[in-house]
């Protein structure tokens, strides 16, 4: 503590402070959160489908709609406007000072007015090297934003699924068959995006104008935070001018009535945030996932044996977890695959082509004319753990499967997927590692834009705790026995379906008179041939702002029209005429009689495959 001290008059006393410690995080941060996009007045105008020539297109049958903005791309999505104004999101005045800056003060984009540097930062180009919508700078226009007027090679295909959005003002509405529509984004290009504000723990804030970028300080928080305070006026006064309601009157910023609700400083702990079951946390200390994972490996049975020492637990880690996660990190789910470009000439059409290509993929990052090769792996170059795009996917897939088996309730999953009969399972570990494995390759696959499915090959041991012939000791997926294949989204649904049969009978005075005439032909009369008919509704899950699978140099997207001033405009399709480069159908239906309508057309065993009765192809 403080020594004592005497007054003037030689009255001793000892200073005390009160020290009030307040949680920053859960608060709206004035650094991370929001965007410029968020003050434009289309912001808060009904959205429209982009590019479309007709009209009518969106569920009820109504032109426009207002809704919710953002994909949940990252931070700047939040929208700090409904701390600043009752008349949000319209009135946007002082959100626009908090970010450009007023009353001589700079906002938190500094003296450039944006984030970053003007136009697309050469950091954001390699960040985003896996999209093609920065068409100066990454080789190409994004298909998203080229198929709808252009057909290629003006667009090229990326490692992007949906539209990106990273400013936060696009929004998803649905189309009249409840597909989605992606409407109001900022366009194709990336740069001034919220992301290229640099926010690292080593960035000054705080600084005096002239700063190309100048984020809010703790301190400029501390005047808001404590206002009642005696020494208050001495702090800096920024955040309270740029957003006070009355010119030359801080009392008047509105932050003094929200200050408990926003922040400059938030920061993420490297643990997991949910709470551990007692089967997944083998003691009280192991609260990482690298933790968790090392105390399987190192566990013993009763009769001992099978375990591994914990340098050889701590070698096999990275075999099995991703090295952001190992780093204390979240794991990224977007790790690429190759260089996100639709450039096999094997595969046309397909992004990181799951194959094995001549030599790895290169890339050429902003800043440089040298090409380097593409990691597979995140590790190295090719890559040790995953060599090709195939073993890419695959080695996520792991990752995925093995921080499932590790933080979930293992006894659950085995109890809610025990293969049938039991008998074939008896602990429900086969059927739980199954289901989880699925679900890790599922997810991966739907991360593609493409119809290739990917096979994936599991060690199941890992669904089980401490059986001792199933001993978690690294992995093996042996015989590759245990392997499932990603499913992706169907191109097509059968809805509905109609069938019947017309015998085509007459009562006719022919052939000896008509029923009931009492002689001996007392029956119809069939004078042609009888007729059946079948009628078949499908359904294209996707939406007509979309581009189709198959829209490549070889099969360009479909023209629906052309608008008043001669622009073409394309939309997102099915060909069901579509066929192979060898020139084989590729949809067709197949009829089968009605006890082979359970088996499966693909059963690896022939003999369990249905009879087809006749295919229905489409020309």
């Amino acid at each position: 503590g403080m020594p004592v001290r005497s007054t003037a008059d030689g009255r001793l006393y000892k200073p005390l402070f009160a020290i009030l410690c307040v949680d920053l995080d859960g608060r709206l941060n004035l650094n991370a959160h929001g965007s410029l996009a968020q003050t434009a007045a289309a912001y808060a105008q009904q959205v429209q489908p982009m590019g479309l020539c007709w009209s009518g297109t969106l569920a009820g049958g109504v032109a426009s709609v207002s809704l919710p903005r953002g994909q949940g791309f990252g931070p700047a999505d939040v929208n700090l406007n409904y701390v600043l104004s009752p008349s949000a999101p319209t009135d946007t005045t002082l959100y626009q000072r908090l970010l450009t800056g007023a009353n001589g003060y700079q906002g938190r984009y500094g003296a450039t007015g944006v984030p970053g540097a003007a136009g697309v930062d050469t950091l954001s180009i390699n960040k985003w090297f896996q999209y093609a919508g920065d068409s100066a700078n990454n080789g190409a226009n994004n298909y998203w934003w080229g198929f709808l007027t252009a057909v290629p090679p003006a667009y090229v295909r990326d490692s992007y699924g949906t539209p990106a959005d990273p400013f936060g003002a696009g929004a998803v509405a649905l189309d009249v068959a409840g597909r989605p529509l992606w409407m109001s984004h900022m366009g194709e290009s990336t740069a001034d995006n919220p992301y290229e504000l640099n926010l690292g723990p080593s960035v000054a804030r705080g600084l005096p104008n002239g700063t190309p970028n100048n984020p809010f300080s703790p301190a400029e928080l501390e005047r808001i935070l404590r206002p009642f305070d005696k020494d208050a006026p001495g702090l800096p006064a920024r955040l309270l001018a740029l957003t006070e309601t009355t010119s030359g009157v801080p009392a008047t910023s509105v932050l003094y009535q929200q200050r408990h609700s926003v922040t400059t400083e938030s920061w993420d702990l490297p643990v997991p945030g949910v709470p551990m079951t007692s089967a997944a946390t083998p003691t009280a200390a192991n609260t990482r996932v690298a933790d968790l994972l090392k105390a399987r490996l190192m566990a013993t049975a009763a009769s001992g044996g099978g375990a591994l020492s914990e340098a050889q637990a701590l070698a096999r880690l990275p075999q099995l977890l991703p090295p952001d996660v190992l780093a204390g990190l979240r794991m990224d789910i977007n790790r690429p695959f190759g260089n996100g470009r639709a450039d096999d000439a094997n595969n046309p059409g397909i992004v990181d082509a799951p194959a094995t290509p001549a030599s790895p993929k290169q890339l050429t990052l902003a800043g440089s004319t040298i090409s380097v090769a593409a990691s597979y792996d995140g590790l190295s170059t090719p890559g040790t753990l995953a060599a090709n795009p195939l073993a890419a996917r695959q080695l996520q897939a792991r990752y995925l499967y093995i921080m499932m088996l590790t933080l979930a309730d293992r006894a659950s999953l085995r109890t809610a997927f025990q293969l049938q009969p039991p008998a074939t399972d008896p602990t429900g570990a086969i059927g739980a590692a199954r289901a989880v494995a699925q679900w890790a390759i599922n997810a991966v696959c739907f991360r593609d834009c493409d119809n290739v499915m990917i096979p994936f090959d599991y060690d199941p041991s890992y669904a089980y705790d401490n059986d001792i012939s199933h001993r978690v000791t690294g992995w093996n997926t042996g015989t590759k026995a245990y392997r499932v294949w990603g499913c992706k989204r169907p191109e097509l649904l059968i809805t509905e379906t109609l069938a019947f049969h017309d015998r085509k009978t007459e009562d006719l005075d022919a052939d000896g008179g008509k029923v009931g005439s009492g002689d001996a032909h007392n029956d119809f009369d069939q004078q042609h041939r009888p007729q059946g008919s079948l009628f078949v509704e499908l359904y294209n899950p996707a939406g007509p702002l979309e581009p189709s699978a198959d829209a490549t140099d070889r099969n360009p997207p479909f023209l629906a029209g052309t608008d008043t001033s001669g622009a073409r405009h394309y939309v997102g399709c099915v060909r069901l005429n579509q066929t192979t480069p060898q020139g084989h159908p590729v949809w067709r239906l197949a009829i089968v009689a009605g006890a082979d309508m359970g088996k499966d057309l693909n059963d690896p065993d022939d003999s369990l495959r249905p009879t087809i009765e006749r295919s229905v192809y489409f020309v």
